[in-house]
């Protein structure tokens, strides 16, 4: 293994104590010696960002570590912190060469043997170098020639780090020769290098004229390029292109190119491969970019004349016949360029070409912001939808920009230039419209991109929308409406549009439906559902209902969550549109116009998106509304045939007593027996909470006697009452309905009565004796339980309120007064017993009714309770039914005092009139 001491004398203090302290704080991710003694290893660095290292070693023969070539892919680049790190990671794992063993003499020997002078001799013994191989897990200096930008041909150094594998590392970079030269120079840089790059210096180009090198002719130039490809690191193209080899020439044959403009430019081309490509120096190479040859391309010219040639500037159209007529005394070995045939187009109109495409930007986050990121990357990923506006003029084909330079067109077809001169006013007029209605949709020019760390990005563009990724959830669909609500206009005005695959947006044209079903929730109970509301499109299917809710929440909707007066929805959404997006990432456009019957079908029915099933009367009143909006019911139909009954309690007829009743029912007590024997019919309870006097006991018999007279119900009823009223109930049953067979548990002797209880039609008891006998009660089942004075049960955590839950009866029913005398919690304790799970837990009620409305007052929300418990509850004043009560009698009796009450009584008036002399005089 190697020491520290050995590290310490290979790096600097300095170095080594960071790499030793990242060391110790566990940085180093990973660290492998492989099998020729390199190190690959990863190193965290600051801001959660991770440095990838490549490790070669070196030892001196008697095996002591000589020096390390580490290359880091982190700002500094080489035999870093990082490095060190790493290797205090692997240091038990390095092994030392053996000094005398046979692997360190083998590799001296052949180090030794490649320096021979035999070898830098071709085979063929003509004393040309042969090339070298390119080495490897070391930093070296690659000759990448080719043709620049504007078609002259050029020699760039790189400083690169190559790996094992022969792939270059990440830190590579071109190499400028000028800053390094009073410097010492680097390891990497050769003899052979120090040569050729101070020839380079002097046949780079001047400022005035970055184009034009100074290379040498004729045989100086290709032995200068010889000499580079023989290092074995000249690459051809660029980087990734092949490494070069010298080979013998080839013949080449001169012809003539030229670009969009018509201007011409000398060119060449092979004899025989029309793959094979030229670098255009003084004297042509040849580049064979499949096997990386290159050499010498001849032209049968003298070298003067071919690179008098290749320094031709390019020809406009208007020079082609001068430079034909001065080529003549070549004798035909160079063919004259092309000549053209001018025509003009004048009062074209340009047309819009409009392209929609993505571009996407990664952004640098800045410190602060890294740390509100919380762990993510360092480098957002931001996608803007951009615009871009070219014109064309008549059929032809070439585009320009609105900025670009010259007043004409140039296109070139056979041997014709048309030549059209453009209208830049109109060009720029549109350009100017067209931004002002983008910048409606949140689309602006990128020159007033606000975020200058994109602008460089996205310059291209002419507009630019917000980010259709992590933007502003309000904007990021911005193109998108644009795209809908714009270019379909734009194209029927004859723009041309081209949508590029990277446009972030794709809209569906095709038919749309809509499909609504009840379904159950899974994580709400059995008796929970959800209603839904699909748009069926593009053979995708996708859940409607959120969309519907924004759109309520964008309306002008009063404290009871209803449109203000005066306003329609129809005529608010008129001119609105709406995007879905489908599950294939399509867009769909819904207008406004289209789903205002949905918007005020929810608005009626708000709350209703997950209902409980005694709530179905309201669920088929929205699906019977959708319905007739054109919506397709799906599933869910028994549901809404129990809401059409829930729905019908509401409007419930007169009922005609059943024929044991004995006496007679006045209109509004069969009205409540109508209603108490259709609730019973639907399977879920109520309250009879009509004003005291009005008969709610009557009512409650005449169902009981409907049930077990009429009905034949197998089971008993049960009957709660407070310990005052047995007699009452007594009373009142042996009146009307004498046939009923009662069982009053109460006294000391009931427990013997127990076993009788399936032989009568309605057991009474009370609700402190619930507590006590519960479980002889409810050992048996009933038809119908029902708590009178059932205020009783206002406290959920009194032991009453708590037993008559393991009640088992089909129906239940509650008969009382005040169904709720001081907060809202009684009546939920209440609602809690009758239908479980309306109101949801204590918990969730409390949250989302008793404290909106008890605290804040919440209209809308109370509303919204008085809705959900409308089908389950019937209250009548006496004076809503006045008419049918017989006429008020007022009786006025006197009763004269004796004795000991007449003094109580003037004690009393004393104590009165003090009280009020007192409260006068404060």
């Amino acid at each position: 293994m190697i020491m520290h001491t050995d590290l310490l004398k290979v790096f600097s203090q300095v170095t080594y104590y960071r790499g030793e302290q990242y060391f110790h704080q566990g940085k180093v991710q990973y660290a492998e010696v492989d099998s020729d003694g390199s190190v690959q290893s990863e190193v965290a660095g600051s801001y959660r960002t991770f440095y990838t290292q490549d490790i070669a070693l070196n030892f001196g023969s008697n095996g002591a570590l000589k020096s390390v070539e580490g290359e880091c892919n982190c700002p500094v680049g080489y035999n870093c912190k990082h490095v060190v790190a790493a290797l205090l990671a692997v240091r038990t794992k390095l092994k030392r060469p053996q000094p005398g063993g046979r692997p360190l003499e083998l590799s001296g020997v052949q180090t030794w043997l490649e320096q021979s002078p035999m070898q830098s001799r071709a085979p063929d013994g003509s004393g040309v170098r042969a090339i070298a191989a390119p080495a490897k897990n070391s930093e070296q200096l690659v000759y990448v020639i080719r043709n620049s930008e504007a078609g002259h041909a050029e020699i760039v150094p790189f400083k690169a780090y190559v790996k094992k594998n022969g792939e270059f590392g990440v830190n590579t970079r071109e190499y400028y020769h000028a800053h390094h030269r009073y410097e010492q120079k680097p390891s990497y840089v050769t003899v052979d290098d120090i040569g050729i790059l101070a020839r380079l210096e002097l046949f780079q180009p001047p400022l005035t004229s970055p184009n034009s090198h100074n290379w040498p002719k004729g045989d100086r130039l290709v032995a200068f390029l010889r000499e580079i490809v023989e290092t074995g690191r000249a690459r051809g193209g660029d980087l990734t292109g092949p490494v070069l080899s010298w080979t013998r020439p080839r013949k080449a044959l001169i012809g003539w190119s030229h670009d969009e403009d018509g201007a011409q430019t000398v060119s060449f081309r092979d004899s025989v491969d029309p793959e094979i490509s030229f670098l255009r120096f003084p004297v042509p190479i040849y580049l064979d970019t499949a096997s990386g040859m290159t050499g010498e391309a001849r032209t049968g010219l003298e070298q003067e004349t071919v690179a008098w040639l290749v320094s031709a500037p390019a020809m406009p159209p208007e020079a082609t016949e001068s430079v034909a007529r001065h080529l003549r005394h070549l004798g035909g070995l160079v063919p004259p360029p092309k000549t053209w045939r001018t025509e003009e187009f004048r009062n074209l109109a340009p047309v819009p070409l409009l392209r929609l495409y993505g571009q996407k930007v990664e952004v640098k986050l800045q410190p602060w912001e890294r740390s509100r990121a919380r762990g993510q990357d360092s480098v957002s990923s931001v996608l803007y939808p951009c615009a871009q506006l070219d014109f064309t003029y008549g059929d032809f084909e070439k585009t320009v920009r609105t900025d670009s330079e010259g007043s004409t067109i140039r296109n070139f077809g056979n041997d014709v230039i048309s030549v059209i001169h453009r209208n830049k006013r109109q060009e720029r007029q549109i350009l100017t419209k067209f931004q002002q209605e983008a910048a409606r949709y949140e689309g602006w020019s990128a020159d007033f991109m606000l975020d200058f760390r994109d602008f460089h990005d996205v310059r291209d563009a002419d507009v630019v929308f917000p980010d259709a990724v992590g933007g502003d959830p309000d904007s990021r669909l911005s193109g998108l409406a644009f795209e809908a609500e714009v270019v379909s206009d734009l194209r029927d005005q004859g723009w041309k549009v081209e949508v590029d695959p990277s446009w972030p947006f794709r809209i569906h044209e095709g038919p749309v439906t809509f499909s609504t079903s009840l379904q159950p929730s899974e994580d709400s109970g059995t008796d929970w559902f959800s209603f839904s509301l699909k748009l069926e499109a593009d053979g995708q299917e996708v859940e409607f209902v959120p969309l519907i809710l924004a759109v309520i929440r964008s309306l002008p909707l009063d404290e009871l969550g209803q449109l203000r007066d005066g306003m329609d929805v129809e005529h608010l959404l008129s001119d609105s549109v709406y995007y879905q997006e489908l599950p294939n990432g399509n867009h769909v456009a819904v207008e406004g116009k289209r789903i205002a019957p949905f918007v005020e079908a929810f608005l009626e029915a708000q709350g209703l998106f997950g209902f409980h099933i005694a709530e179905s009367g309201r669920a088929f009143e929205l699906a019977t509304a959708l319905e007739g909006s054109g919506v397709v019911w799906k599933g869910g139909r028994e549901l809404l045939e129990l809401g059409e009954r829930l729905r019908a309690l509401a409007d419930a007829p007169e009922a005609q007593p059943p024929a044991s009743m004995s006496g007679e029912l006045r209109p509004y007590q069969k009205t409540g027996y109508g209603w108490l024997r259709a609730l019973s019919v639907s399977g879920f309870g109520g309250v009879l909470s009509d004003d005291m006097g009005l008969g709610k006991t009557v009512q409650a018999l005449t169902l009981l006697a409907h049930l077990h007279l009429e009905e034949k119900a197998e089971r008993p009823s049960l009957l709660i009452v407070p310990t005052s009223l047995i007699g009452n109930w007594q009373r009142e049953a042996a009146r009307f309905t004498p046939d009923l067979k009662l069982l009053v548990l109460h006294g000391p002797d009931r427990h013997a009565l127990f076993d009788a209880i399936p032989d009568h039609h309605l057991v009474i008891t009370t609700y402190p004796l619930v507590v006590r006998d519960h479980q002889a009660l409810f050992r048996n089942k009933y038809e119908l339980a029902i708590l009178d004075e059932a205020q009783n049960v206002k406290n959920p955590a009194a032991a009453t309120s708590k037993r008559i839950r393991e009640i088992s009866a089909r129906n239940r029913l509650a008969l009382t007064g005040t169904p709720m005398e001081n907060n809202l919690e009684e009546l939920w304790s209440l609602y809690d017993w009758l239908i479980p799970g309306l109101l949801g837990n204590r918990k969730s009620f409390n949250t989302e009714y008793r404290k909106p409305i008890e605290q804040k007052g919440d209209i809308a929300r109370q509303r919204l309770l008085s809705t959900r418990l409308k089908p389950f509850l019937m209250r009548r004043s006496k004076e809503q039914v006045a008419n049918d009560l017989p006429p008020k009698s007022v009786m006025d009796e006197f009763v004269p005092l004796h004795g000991d009450q007449r003094a109580l009584y003037e004690s009393i008036r004393v104590v009165m009139d003090e009280r009020v002399r007192k409260a006068i005089s404060t």
